[in-house]
């Protein structure tokens, strides 16, 4: 907003200059009409407002596509905007967000919400109403038959925020008496796994350690018992803050796992460690993380870990090339981080590896061009920009031609600084061979000719 346009300039119009401005916009903003709507409202109409938008959302008939979806769940945050507001008993105020929830399955079948917009109401703004009234609800007896009854509808998984708000909302007591009742009731086969389910939900966030894996382990007795499975377990029991049980259930994680869950259990691990007071281990897990990836993400709260090697990054830096230096496969992630610290190394690493550019991940590639090129390496930022330009080529789609044409002119600019091109063709030589190869590729032409 103008800086020109404050409160003292708005009290200055008059209220009747106001009012008809406020009309006007209504007239072409339904939505901020509905807002004017709702100011001026009794609490009666207010009541009958959000009353008949709740029952609208059971009637949705149009389908909100991605350019639609904000409409939408600016809708759904201005009902839940209208039950906070109302001047009700807190328990009718829940009555009425637990309708809100009934909603759900018409509205997520009535829009398209990878952009998760809609379920990021559900979650964070309903949730949040939900902790507020709930923490002021005298009868939670009622409010967990009514927790429980939303749980175990939760076709779409938009209700799972309600465990951990419930976290919030009851005393432990309370939340293990939802966990009996979940418990007792599994003897009805249909839903025996969704109560088991929520028991282990609630039961970790209370949190209590063995409970969970307890019931997990029940739950997954058909499943072995692999990386995530222990994971999970390990997690709750940190929560709990038993570090000792956590890594004892680590510890029986097969050594062979997916590299995600190798990465969870690194973590999990770490925690662990840094709970028992575990320097030495802390240190030698955050070495291999930067070993095994490099970035200046993985190397900071190495450092921080262990200030000595502050003095000694050189020494560390040489560790990692030996790492690398051996390694036949080109990693992208290694050669930025070298690139940067040891430039010479990279140009060997990446030069005796240029074979395997693709020109994927052209924004990363591009990324490690420029460094080159700040490191007076002109040849490893020309090869990097001439895979891009190729892998665009290729393709064959004249639209992304204009990207393949700005690496080439990059690669004019450094032609004259590369001395030495080794075993690779001059810019010349390579111009040439992007006309034997592209000649029939007149798009490309006319937006390029090499040397001008």
């Amino acid at each position: 907003m103008p800086d020109s346009i404050n409160r003292d300039a708005l009290e200055a119009l008059g209220t009747d200059r106001l009012v008809d401005l406020l009309l006007e916009q209504a007239d072409r903003d339904h939505a901020f009409a509905d807002k004017l709507e709702t100011l001026t409202a009794t609490d009666a109409e207010r009541a009958r407002s959000v009353k008949g938008k709740l029952s609208g959302l059971k009637r949705i008939r149009r389908f909100h596509d991605w350019r639609t979806v904000p409409t939408l769940a600016q809708k759904l945050e201005d009902i839940l905007a209208g039950i906070d507001s109302l001047a009700l008993p807190v328990r009718e105020k829940l009555v009425l967000l637990f309708k809100f929830y009934e909603a759900d399955a018409s509205v997520m079948n009535h829009c398209d919400d990878s952009s998760g917009r809609i379920g990021d109401v559900y979650r964070h703004d309903a949730g949040q109403l939900f902790i507020n009234l709930g923490a002021a609800c005298e009868d939670k007896d009622w409010l967990a038959d009514r927790v429980l009854a939303a749980l175990r509808d939760n076709g779409y998984g938009v209700r799972d925020h309600l465990v951990p708000a419930s976290c919030e909302v009851f005393s432990e007591a309370q939340l293990r008496a939802m966990i009996g009742r979940c418990l007792a009731a599994q003897a009805d086969d249909d839903s025996k796994d969704n109560l088991s389910f929520i028991a282990r939900l609630l039961a970790a966030g209370i949190p209590d350690g063995a409970l969970h894996e307890k019931l997990l382990t029940e739950e997954w007795s058909q499943v072995a018992h692999h990386a995530g499975f222990w994971n999970q377990i390990a997690e709750v029991y940190l929560d709990a803050g038993d570090a000792k049980t956590a890594m004892e259930r680590l510890s029986r994680i097969p050594k062979k796992s997916h590299a995600h869950s190798q990465s969870r259990t690194q973590d999990l691990q770490l925690r662990a460690h840094r709970m028992l007071g575990n320097t030495e281990e802390v240190v030698s897990i955050l070495r291999e993380s930067f070993l095994s990836h490099p970035t200046q993400t993985s190397l900071a709260p190495l450092l921080e870990a262990a200030p000595a090697l502050r003095k000694k990054q050189a020494a560390l830096f040489d560790e990692l090339a030996s790492v690398y230096r051996f390694e036949p496969t080109l990693h992208l992630t290694y050669l930025a981080f070298a690139a940067e610290h040891q430039p010479a190394e990279a140009e060997t690493y990446l030069l005796t590896r240029a074979d395997q550019l693709n020109g994927l991940n052209d924004s990363l590639l591009t990324k490690i061009a420029v460094t080159f090129k700040e490191q007076e390496h002109p040849l490893c930022a020309s090869l990097l920009r001439r895979s891009i330009a190729d892998e665009i080529l290729e393709r064959g789609r004249s639209k992304y031609y204009k990207y393949a044409v700005r690496q080439l002119k990059a690669c004019e600019l450094l032609a004259p600084a590369i001395k030495d091109w080794q075993s690779f063709p001059d810019h010349n030589a390579y111009c040439a061979q992007l006309k034997e190869r592209h000649a029939r590729k007149s798009a490309l032409w006319s937006k390029w000719t090499p040397g001008e």
